[in-house]
């Protein structure tokens, strides 16, 4: 009795199921979006010079590994990118135009380099090509590399 109370429940929503599935409109796809060439696409992209960027990331090294928190504003050439952990602790702060990039530590530090890299590898030994990460996240080649 059990057994045939459990199938007509499933029997019944199947059923149910089935109608409402047949209610339903299914809108046509959209016209695809023209292809452009390579060239095409790396001017429109290489146009782009404003953004912002919100997320999170992951490092691995050997030794260590860890997440942030990332904010990263980008005006022409002038950046902010701000590293944080949980509730905003132990964060990072760089503003960089060309020849000068400041970081400001969440505990007040500051230090100033020509650049990010020269920066971050003074203060932590870290080798992060941040230069070329405004042509990545763009799906951008830095340019004169191989």
């Amino acid at each position: 009795m059990r057994l045939q109370k459990t199938f007509y429940a499933c029997a019944i929503t199947v059923l149910i199921l089935t109608v409402l599935t047949g209610c339903t409109t299914i809108t046509p796809p959209s016209a695809p979006a023209p292809t452009l060439s390579w060239n095409q696409r790396k001017t429109q992209l290489n146009r782009l010079q404003n953004w912002q960027i919100n997320g999170k990331i992951a490092v691995t090294t050997a030794q260590d590994s860890g997440s942030a928190s990332l904010d990263w504003s980008q005006r022409a050439q002038h950046y902010t990118i701000s590293l944080y952990g949980p509730f905003g602790s132990n964060g990072i702060t760089l503003k960089g135009n060309p020849g000068r990039v400041t970081m400001q530590t969440s505990n007040g530090q500051k230090a100033t380099a020509a650049t990010a890299e020269q920066l971050l590898a003074q203060q932590w030994g870290w080798k992060l090509p941040v230069s070329h990460l405004k042509y990545w996240v763009r799906g951008l080649p830095v340019p004169n590399l191989p």
